[in-house]
């Protein structure tokens, strides 16, 4: 067969209403594949400055996670989103999206999320290093964007009282 002949075969299958299964799986893994280039290729934005990136996944499904390192970011000339109240270079980048039900209120679910804030020194294992370093040097729970007080939350509403 030639190379014409077998594209033009490979384009009437992709057409048909019942292609094979091979063909789905084929186009479900080359999408996977390419989903978190793309996502990598818009920069993160947070879902107060537009179309979230990654985007939120199905309900109850799994997060979507990306992360951009410093040449990533300085590539794409990414800057914060002013919504998120910082500036400046960063050296990394993490974005976690999800949809989720949940049992608690609005207020306990923002007071578990501020949680962390208890808990500076969790470890973790330095691949690069060999050893257990701790996760953060410190950590503690703000009202917003222009507050520098640590302190730290006991529980009840989240940072000063808004989710």
């Amino acid at each position: 067969m030639a190379s014409g002949q077998r594209i033009g075969a490979i384009a009437r299958l992709l057409r048909s209403a019942n292609p094979p299964a091979g063909m789905v799986r084929l186009a479900c893994l080359l999408l996977a594949l390419a989903l978190p280039t793309m996502a990598r290729a818009a920069g993160p934005q947070p879902p107060c400055d537009g179309i979230a990136v990654p985007s939120f996944g199905a309900l109850d499904g799994p997060p979507t996670v990306a992360a951009w390192g410093r040449t990533d970011l300085r590539r794409l000339g990414w800057q914060p989103s002013s919504c998120l109240g910082w500036q400046g270079d960063s050296r990394l980048v993490v974005a976690l999206a999800a949809r989720f039900h949940s049992p608690f209120s609005l207020d306990a679910l923002a007071a578990r999320l501020v949680a962390v804030s208890q808990h500076p020194a969790i470890r973790i294992w330095a691949v690069t290093r060999q050893e257990w370093r701790p996760l953060a040097l410190d950590a503690w729970a703000v009202d917003g964007p222009g507050d520098n007080q640590r302190r730290r939350r006991s529980g009840g509403r989240g940072a000063g009282g808004r989710a």
